[in-house]
């Protein structure tokens, strides 16, 4: 469906009523405009913090099915470590060591 609106002065477009309502859109929400490379301009509906940890917690949920048992045991293992103890604790494995030399040429 093509919906029209108009480009006052102030550069300032009402979105019609017909597609704030099928965006799910209310006064003052805000509104993503995203530039594809095609140059089309996509409108949607910011989501709300409450769909944002929503979809986060899908996410996770997601992940962690898709885990094997050693990948969950790992995960365990390192829960609630900070980036920098993780660093720490990963400074002696041959493996991390291999990919930081080819990463970074070190």
């Amino acid at each position: 469906m093509i919906y029209s609106a108009t480009l006052s002065t102030s550069g300032q477009v009402t979105l019609p009523s017909a597609l704030r309502k099928v965006l799910r859109i209310k006064a003052g929400e805000r509104v993503d405009f995203v530039k594809k490379a095609s140059g089309d301009v996509v409108v949607r509906r910011q989501p709300t913090v409450q769909e944002s940890v929503l979809e986060a917690a899908n996410d996770i949920i997601e992940l962690n099915n898709s885990l094997s048992r050693a990948e969950k045991a790992l995960v365990k293992k390192h829960a609630g470590k900070t980036a920098s103890e993780l660093r720490a604790s990963d400074a002696n494995n041959p493996q991390v060591k291999k990919y930081y030399k080819e990463k970074y040429a070190l």
